[in-house]
């Protein structure tokens, strides 16, 4: 009897045996694909071009009629070199004096009475080369402007605070300005020409952005009753 019930037992174990064997415990399969990841955005952002903007084309230079009529409007009834010196009578004026195959255009004004006012208005648009000589040449005018301002004593004060300016090619001397009543002292009479000039030299400004260096060369006088020194 035992041994039917351990032969029992015994085959009981082996269809248990197979059974494991044919159904081998599930595993979980290994994945071994990476688990996708979404790649950064390598894309430059979008950003817009600066806007680039092109320079301003440099303003042509005024010409000598433009720069005279500024100079006439900021004295106003002050500006007594209303009369054109032309042709024949150029050389009245310091433009006359110039190479004139060097000067480009002009603008040649006086006082209409000349021979007392020294008031004159020149201005030449030169060669850039030129340029220089044609100062040296105002200056020399000047010269005698301011002498014969001292000789008649008339005028001195407008005469020896001139403008002689150089930009480019362009050369301007203006010795312009309301002349001074007849019972007015020295005094007086130079605050009146500085008056004057500041007007000049905002009209200048007005047109070109600044004021130019003044290059106007004044003589001293001797004493002599309008004997110059050499300046």
């Amino acid at each position: 009897m035992k041994k039917l019930l351990c032969l029992a037992l015994a085959v009981l174990m082996l269809f248990a045996l197979a059974a494991c064997a044919e159904n081998p415990t599930p595993t979980e399969p290994k994945n071994d694909t990476a688990p996708a990841t979404q790649a950064p955005d390598t894309q430059a952002p979008d950003t817009q071009a600066p806007e680039t903007t092109q320079a301003p084309a440099p303003a042509e230079a005024p010409t000598p009629a433009e720069i005279e009529a500024a100079i006439a409007a900021a004295l106003g009834e002050g500006d007594i070199a209303t009369v054109d010196v032309t042709g024949d009578d150029l050389f009245k004026n310091p433009v006359g004096w110039l190479d004139q195959e060097k000067v480009k255009a002009y603008v040649s004004k006086e006082a209409l009475v000349s021979a007392r006012d020294p008031d004159k208005v020149a201005i030449a648009a030169c060669e850039e080369d030129y340029a220089d000589e044609a100062v040296s040449i105002f200056n020399e005018s000047l010269a005698q402007s301011v002498s014969y301002a001292h000789l008649y004593n008339y005028g001195i004060a407008k005469a020896e605070n001139a403008r002689l300016y150089k930009v480019g090619g362009t050369v301007m001397l203006i010795l312009a300005g309301a002349s001074p009543d007849e019972d007015m002292d020295d005094e007086a009479k130079a605050k009146l020409a500085l008056d004057e000039y500041a007007k000049i030299d905002a009209a200048i400004e007005s047109l070109f952005g600044f004021v130019p260096e003044n290059l106007a060369v004044i003589p001293e006088d001797n004493g002599s009753g309008g004997g110059l020194l050499g300046g």
